[in-house]
């Protein structure tokens, strides 16, 4: 679905990565409800997206521009955006909605479990340089 392999859905699903803006699009064009997938509200069948109709020129203008984006540009400003929200910068409401991050945790405990396992690794073979310097007859 969405033109992912199975192990990037399955992914998605888990949180254990968030989807790109090229999936998300892809997932919207079959008629997956992107807003509940990012914000976990579901609108009742019918309902208009609280902004339609109120789109002014400033709008409009936006996304004529992010049309022209290419997936790499599309992704970056997700990226950009997503940040000034869960962040509360440049946001209008008092109280923005933090974004999930138990993907970069996940992330950040595998890069602390790989740093250890790479310290073990190097004294091992430090350790066994040792052992076999021992091991051979001096000059």
């Amino acid at each position: 679905m969405g033109g992912v392999a199975r192990r990037s859905q399955s992914a998605y699903e888990s949180d254990e990565r968030a989807p790109d803006a090229t999936y998300l699009l892809a997932v919207r064009a079959i008629g997956v409800d992107i807003g509940y997938v990012l914000t976990g509200e579901r609108r009742a069948a019918g309902e208009a997206a609280p902004e339609a109709g109120t789109r002014d020129a400033d709008e409009a203008d936006v996304l004529a521009m992010y049309r022209q984006l290419n997936d790499a540009g599309k992704a970056s400003l997700h990226a950009f955006l997503v940040s000034c929200i869960s962040t509360g910068a440049m946001v209008q409401a008092a109280t923005p909605r933090r974004a999930k991050r138990v993907p970069e945790k996940r992330r950040a405990a595998l890069d602390q479990r790989t740093a250890e396992n790479v310290e073990r690794a190097m004294a091992e073979v430090e350790r066994l340089k040792a052992e076999r310097a021992a091991k051979q007859p001096k000059k």
